[in-house]
């Protein structure tokens, strides 16, 4: 066990989890059969670190004062990565790509976010949805609840007219609750689950980021992916999606490791330059391949970019020149200096 995780109690996670029940990502904390998407990726993780899990759950408005006055050690919730947020806390790799979704009765009129005019709008007190609401949306009035299936049962009995909550969430609920539907998804709101931490505890937050590094190459995260969301991809959020658009900038690199250490050197590419890329603005996506030679296992990473200008912003004036960490040097068999970059002509969608 790592003895550097500044847990609370020796060899015991103690996490913060929502008193309201996010389906599918975990269910009611006080049932005995607490299950989902969450707690199997969480169960994973404190395997990997060798510590057993203890979960506290509360309204999600007090979640975060539990965090930082250190009553748990980290939050895995359906939180998503707000720039808010991050001034107060830290966050781990992100581990599901999410976008903000409208909820309505069966046969409504409202489809999209401007046909919420003059309606009444649900949403859960003090979440991305709520903040979104209130920034971006003319609508007669908000009604903003603690509980998810409250929100779902108010607009199931027509005191609202719609819910707009996470997408995951949004599709459980909708498909759970009699007389509602998924209307769609709100353009515009593309945005990451991850788990939190307090600030300055770095020796936690990153043991957890090799932990979901390692369960992404073994296999493991794909199998929890494919048991509750539905979703057979292995790859965690932003790392092999092709973009829906047609101009971009692709800039490859190669690099060579000793085959004996292409596992160690994958994980912790995941760790180090994937995750810098998802966060840098202009990245549209990731790409890692990878081929064996015997006793050397070469490595292509191919990253997409909207422009020259995003790329000089992550690589700086020299942008033609690659970069590299300090731990590089534990992996790599050598350091090619520089990388190739091309114009993109077409990108086309097969499945």
């Amino acid at each position: 066990m790592n003895k550097d995780l500044s847990l609370i109690e020796p060899g015991i996670l103690n996490i913060g989890v929502d008193a309201s029940a996010p389906l599918p990502l975990h269910s009611d904390p006080n049932l005995p059969d607490f299950e989902g998407f969450e707690v199997d990726l969480i169960k994973s993780v404190a395997a990997q670190l060798g510590v057993s899990v203890h979960y506290k759950n509360a309204l999600w408005s007090k979640l975060i004062d539990d965090l930082l006055q250190g009553r748990v050690d980290m939050i895995c919730t359906a939180a998503t990565i707000t720039e808010e947020r991050k001034g107060i806390l830290d966050f781990s790799q992100p581990y599901l790509d999410i976008k903000l979704a409208l909820v309505t009765r069966k046969g409504s009129p409202i489809k999209t976010l401007a046909d919420i005019r003059d309606h009444v709008v649900g949403v859960r007190v003090a979440t991305s949805a709520e903040d979104f609401i209130r920034r971006h949306a003319q609508i007669k009035s908000t009604r903003a609840f603690d509980m998810n299936t409250e929100a779902y049962k108010t607009l199931q009995a027509g005191e609202v007219d719609s819910v707009i909550d996470d997408l995951p969430i949004a599709r459980a609920f909708a498909t759970s609750t009699p007389g509602l539907e998924l209307a769609g998804t709100i353009p515009g709101t593309n945005a990451q689950y991850a788990m939190m931490f307090r600030k300055g505890n770095d020796g936690l937050r990153r043991a957890v980021d090799d932990a979901l590094a390692k369960l992404q190459a073994d296999g493991t995260y794909a199998e929890i992916s494919q048991k509750w969301l539905n979703q057979s991809s292995a790859a965690f959020p932003g790392q092999f999606e092709t973009p829906a658009r047609e101009t971009m900038i692709a800039r490859s690199w190669h690099g060579r490791v000793p085959a004996s250490k292409a596992e160690a050197y994958y994980t912790y590419l995941l760790r180090t330059g994937l995750n810098d890329y998802r966060t840098t603005p202009g990245n549209l996506g990731v790409f890692v391949f990878r081929r064996n030679e015997g006793d050397i296992t070469h490595y292509l990473l191919t990253t997409l970019w909207e422009s020259y200008d995003a790329i000089r912003a992550f690589a700086g004036p020299d942008y033609e020149r690659a970069r590299y960490y300090p731990e590089d040097d534990e992996y790599l068999l050598e350091r090619e200096p520089f990388v190739t970059h091309y114009e993109v002509l077409r990108s086309v969608r097969s499945i």
